[in-house]
């Protein structure tokens, strides 16, 4: 789904959302200007999926670092392998053609699986490692390419399938046999590309958006599949790929959204099924029924869960998401990520106001998968919330694989906007923010804090450097981040990266102009920014703030008191700026520093040349110093000096009062 029956959703949101709870408004405007969050660093993470940061192969690749590359078009349910004829679906006129395979010379339009191999190129172009195919299921497929089909053409225009063939397999398929085989098709790929342990095709799907097939495929002369017809095929389907690649991951079902979960676009032959045998939704049902399959066949027949999710989500004005331009749905498309996770939020959607049980989405796969078939994977292999034209759009992307790590979904596949700069340059700062491969950890940290419209995602690689990325919704007002990393560890800024929101860019910034004392970061962002922080960690070597002032406290009214110079000779130019504290020196303006009680520590005439004048105070009980020592000790420091003036302004200031004294007596 991304069109068809958006039109019509957001049409009845206007009307029935008036009274949506105010968690679903996006108004930024009056919120505050200052955010704080905790990091706990030393609490055990969540380990992330590499493969999260996947992207489909819809409408042609960016410049963009992705780890898995998916086919993704409608057209792809009617796909013939054989010839690479296929149909547009509804939406684009029911014509059979060869727009899957456009982009090559006719020459090669009647190569086998062409389709395929178009993905393949991309992905060792661009140096995606997994490759990912959709296989048939439907039914039927394209039989030829010559144009518009029509209700007349219910047989005629189309192919059948078969699942498994009951013969050898040809190294070049049987055009003329009226029969499509998908067995065959696996072979075919295997024999070409190896299977998927040896850098072959990853895995495969079962099908996309069953509960839309009647809908894009109205001539094919099938009814809408029903749920126990679906299933069937799928353990069945499932069951071919892992006789021909057995370590070939499975995926399904790919249905659309909340609304495909819920009956698989068959409201009625679902309840007939929910009244039965008292499932909660489709999804309960395919997984129970994929794990009775898998228990028969003896192998494990569905490896992942596997979900498009394109937002439902419309402003309060009716406008969808995926579409609207306008400043309110960007707002909008920037809080409609909470759908996924959040259990306070409501989006302004049909499908979320009436079917409350299944939101926040993610978590109710996730009981699912627990009770109805447990350690199923879990993927999003299309899915969107629009803007890839502006910084909302990166927010959303940048939130939303945030999100994927912190629910531990497996698989995620990007399906971008035909204009995706915004959401590609997202998708990168988590997988090469430098341009030189540099990405997020593979473990995501522990945190709290923030509110509804900022966001902070923070993980560690196997190195133990940490990588914030931080976001600010506000798009009238600046934000003040404060955070805390709640470590024992010592951390300094080593890089700082930002995504410019005027042309989508990421640019290097100055890591001098972040704040960071102790493990404390502060810093004020930009309205409707992303950043990104590189933190190294680095061992603390000079003695602490709290131990020098207690050596200090020792020798205080001891002016010529100086910190042992082995202390301060610990500190090199190499050292991070919170190594360089800087300390008031007892008896001192708080202004002078330990550099300065250094120099100051200089020999001391009359002693050997490696004492100094800390050595002198030490010694101050045994030695008496004599009128020259004392001269000599008050040209070369100041400090001592300065005592010694007083001492002698004193005593002379008294003799001389003395001296009146006698003189006016007499």
């Amino acid at each position: 789904m991304k069109k068809g029956h958006l039109a019509v959703a957001c049409l009845m949101a206007a009307t029935l959302l008036e009274g949506v709870s105010e968690t679903a408004s996006a108004d930024t405007s009056a919120e505050g200007t200052k955010t704080a969050y905790t990091v706990y660093t030393d609490r055990k993470g969540k380990s992330i999926s590499p493969y999260i940061y996947g992207i489909n192969d819809a409408v042609g690749l960016r410049d963009v670092t992705a780890t898995a590359l998916k086919q993704s078009d409608v057209a792809v349910s009617a796909y013939n392998w054989e010839n690479n004829f296929s149909n547009s679906g509804a939406e684009a006129g029911n014509t059979n053609d060869v727009s899957l395979v456009k982009g090559y010379s006719a020459s090669m339009w009647s190569r086998p699986a062409l389709y395929t191999d178009i993905l393949v190129s991309h992905a060792d172009r661009f140096g995606n490692p997994v490759k990912l195919v959709t296989l048939q299921m439907m039914g039927r497929v394209a039989a030829d390419s010559i144009g518009v089909v029509s209700e007349e053409d219910l047989t005629s225009r189309w192919s059948d399938i078969s699942f498994v063939k009951e013969d050898v397999y040809n190294t070049e398929p049987d055009g003329s046999d009226g029969i499509v085989y998908i067995d065959e098709y696996l072979a075919y790929l295997v024999n070409k590309y190896s299977t998927a342990d040896d850098g072959g095709i990853y895995g495969y799907f079962l099908d996309r958006e069953p509960d839309k097939w009647a809908e894009n495929f109205p001539y094919t002369g099938l009814p809408p599949v029903t749920p126990k017809e679906y299933t069937d095929k799928a353990a069945q389907l499932a069951q071919s790929v892992k006789m021909v690649d057995p370590a070939a991951m499975v995926f399904g079902p790919s249905v659309d959204s909340i609304s495909g979960s819920i009956n698989l676009g068959n409201e009625k032959a679902w309840e007939r099924i929910a009244r039965s045998d008292e499932y909660l939704w489709f999804i309960d049902y395919y997984l129970s029924q994929m794990k009775k399959a898998s228990d028969k066949a003896g192998i494990r027949l569905l490896d992942v869960l596997d979900i498009h999710y394109y937002t439902e989500a419309a402003t309060q004005n009716g406008t969808s998401v995926l579409y609207g331009m306008d400043e309110l749905t960007d707002e909008t498309r920037m809080q409609a990520t909470r759908t996924l996770w959040d259990a306070g939020f409501t989006e302004n959607s049909v499908t979320a106001l009436r079917n409350k049980e299944f939101t926040p989405f993610i978590p109710a796969l996730q009981s699912s998968i627990r009770l109805s078939y447990p350690d199923t994977k879990l993927s999003f292999s299309e899915y969107s919330f629009g803007g890839g034209t502006n910084m909302s759009g990166a927010i959303a992307e940048i939130d939303t694989l945030g999100i994927f790590a912190e629910q531990e979904v497996y698989l995620a596949c990007l399906e971008p906007d035909e204009n995706c700069d915004f959401q590609v340059a997202a998708l990168d700062l988590f997988t090469n923010y430098d341009g030189y491969g540099s990405r997020f950890g593979d473990t995501l940290l522990e945190k709290e804090g923030g509110t509804d419209h900022d966001s902070l995602w923070c993980s560690e690689d196997g190195s133990g450097t940490l990588t914030l990325i931080v976001t600010n919704q506000n798009k009238v007002m600046p934000k003040t981040f404060d955070i805390t990393l709640d470590t024992d560890r010592f951390f300094q800024i080593k890089s700082a990266w930002s995504i410019d929101h005027e042309n989508a860019d990421i640019y290097e910034l100055n890591a001098g102009d972040f704040d960071m004392e102790g493990n404390f970061i502060t810093f004020t962002s930009d309205t409707t920014s992303a950043y990104l922080l590189v933190l190294e960690e680095f061992a603390e070597e000079v003695t602490s703030a709290s131990e020098t002032e207690s050596s200090s406290s020792e020798k205080a009214g001891d002016v010529q008191a100086q910190p042992a110079e082995t202390s301060v000779t610990a500190v090199t130019e190499d050292e991070p700026t919170l190594s360089r504290t800087e300390m008031p020196t007892p008896g001192e303006s708080g202004t002078e520093t330990v550099s300065a009680v250094t120099e100051a520590a200089v020999p001391v005439t009359g002693l050997s040349g490696t004492e100094t004048a800390s050595s002198v105070t030490e010694e101050a009980d045994k030695t008496v110093l004599t009128e020259t020592t004392d001269i000599v000790e008050e040209e070369k420091d100041p400090k001592v000096s300065a005592a010694f003036k007083v001492i002698v302004t004193m005593l002379a200031a008294a003799a001389s009062f003395m001296l009146v004294y006698v003189l006016l007596g007499k």
